[in-house]
């Protein structure tokens, strides 16, 4: 099976119809309230069907990079979809992490997005 991308309500319908008949395990990478919208998707899904749904925390990809980088998280950050960059605010005072960039098409994207508000030798 395929789905396109997080956020993608037939993967959503899948699961929890699944869910419905046998028990079943989704997992994402990292932790799944950070940057899983499939995850917020699925869990409407089953409180609306009234079935179980244990969400188990684990590490995530932001934890990772600020380990990575030696930031500290609590200086602040945003965090922004690749898909949904076009509505969101680039804030060039803070940092901010783009996730879903996951082939070179989105890349380019993001990267003509970001040329609107950084200059061309701005390290990224």
């Amino acid at each position: 099976l395929y789905f396109e991308h997080n956020g993608d309500p037939k993967y959503a319908k899948f699961i929890v119809e699944k869910g419905n008949s046998e028990d079943l395990v989704s997992a994402v990478p990292g932790h799944p309230r950070v940057a899983e919208k499939t995850v917020s998707i699925i869990e409407d899904l089953c409180i609306q069907n009234n079935l179980e749904l244990d969400i188990i925390p684990s590490m995530s990809f932001v934890d990772a990079m600020y380990n990575y980088l030696g930031v500290d998280p609590a200086e602040g950050f945003k965090l922004l979809d690749a898909f949904e960059l076009e509505e969101a605010y680039i804030d060039t005072s803070s940092n901010t992490i783009i996730t879903q960039i996951y082939d070179h098409f989105i890349a380019s994207n993001v990267k003509l997005k970001l040329m609107e508000h950084y200059d061309d030798e701005q390290e990224i």
